[in-house]
């Protein structure tokens, strides 16, 4: 029933949206000559591409990297294992505030400010990144183990102990992974 149900309700959207009007059907046409108009490949514009391609990769790396270098320490300040909600609550906001913004529009700031070029898109991946891994990051720092933190807090070290030889470590592979999964997002994002 609920198959059923899908299947109808994606007909009449595919109804309301003219998928089966006459006229689509009659455009069906263009295909083969769109195609055609493809081949055989034009090289003179490969060298432009390449570049074009080497730019976002980079693009995409340096966004990333500062992203990473921001977001850690945002995100172990957004952790609620390690401070209160004093800390964590308007930070979090503000994070969440960064991240509803996408990249281009980020870009779109940062073109008015910096000026058009591939700074732009450097700093607005940077500052999309920053805000969704800050999110991912400080999630993962709250679901350390709580046992072994008060193992540690039982021995009296500082916070930044705390951070740095229990939180950290135990998050290192989210850590890796997530960074690695932001960076193939901006290499989508800066494309």
């Amino acid at each position: 029933l609920t198959q059923l149900l899908l299947a109808l309700i994606t007909l009449a959207l595919l109804f309301r949206f003219g998928a089966f009007d006459p006229s689509v059907v009659s455009r069906l046409g263009n295909l083969p000559v769109f195609v055609a108009e493809m081949l055989p490949p034009d090289p003179r514009p490969l060298p432009t591409l390449v570049a074009s391609m080497l730019e976002t990769v980079m693009i995409a790396f340096a966004g990333t990297t500062i992203a990473v270098a921001l977001s850690v320490p945002l995100a172990l300040l957004s952790t609620r294992t390690l401070f209160g909600p004093q800390v964590t609550v308007p930070l979090r906001f503000l994070l969440s505030a960064i991240r509803t913004m996408p990249s281009i529009i980020w870009a779109l700031i940062f073109v008015v400010t910096v000026g058009f070029g591939p700074l732009a898109g450097v700093l607005g991946t940077a500052m999309y990144s920053t805000g969704y891994l800050s999110k991912l990051l400080y999630e993962a720092f709250d679901a350390v183990d709580r046992e072994v933190l008060e193992a540690v807090r039982a021995m009296r070290v500082g916070r930044l102990a705390e951070m740095r030889y229990v939180v950290i470590p135990e998050a290192a592979n989210y850590i890796l992974s997530q960074s690695l999964f932001m960076f193939e997002y901006n290499v989508r994002a800066s494309a």
